[in-house]
């Protein structure tokens, strides 16, 4: 389920970035930690309520989290903000590197980024940004990557709140089935 917002006002940083937008639908409506999409992808999550509207905080901002999956390779890791002033941009931290020398899982510039659904905040692939910069040390586990997030926020007019938390895992995927035996009758 969603429900349509118009953006209201927008808090700019000193280098004219929008860093917080406030939708026109608040207390009743929405919730804080719904997320908030376009058609273009993950805006982020509704922050706090205030009566008749609503702060959202962007996918940009430091204290932003989001699950992701890189879609060519598979590898998950956590979305952050970097806050910077003068430029949108997240981070993905905890991406692991390929400990498999056949296997091609270091991320490339231009690698789209998804949510995995993991967590249970987000749904499952909704697009939040494609890799700016990757810089990957010769030591460490992990890599380091740099996004730019797919959403435009300076040109936000419109968007949509989802408001029913995707479904639950069904609990009985890992449970193995044995087979019964036919008729009640079993062998020896």
């Amino acid at each position: 389920d969603t429900i349509g917002a118009r953006v209201i006002a927008a808090s700019l940083s000193p280098a004219f970035r929008v860093v917080r937008v406030r939708i026109d639908r608040g207390a009743g409506e929405v919730d804080p930690g719904m997320p908030v999409i376009t058609s273009q992808g993950l805006i982020g999550r509704v922050q706090q309520v205030y009566g008749g509207h609503a702060d959202v905080l962007l996918t940009t901002d430091p204290r932003s989290s989001v699950e992701v999956v890189v879609k060519r390779t598979g590898g998950l890791g956590i979305l952050t903000g970097t806050g910077s002033a003068d430029r949108y941009a997240c981070r993905i931290e905890w991406l692991e590197r390929s400990t498999d020398p056949t296997a091609d899982l270091t991320v490339k510039e231009g690698d789209e980024i998804f949510t995995s659904g993991l967590g249970g905040a987000f749904p499952a692939g909704l697009k939040v940004g494609s890799v700016r910069k990757v810089s990957t040390k010769d030591y460490g586990m992990f890599q380091e990557v740099e996004v730019a997030p797919a959403v435009s926020f300076s040109r936000l007019r419109a968007v949509l709140v989802l408001l029913a938390p995707p479904p639950p895992p069904d609990p009985g995927v890992k449970k193995k089935d044995r087979s019964r035996p036919a008729f009640d009758v079993h062998p020896y």
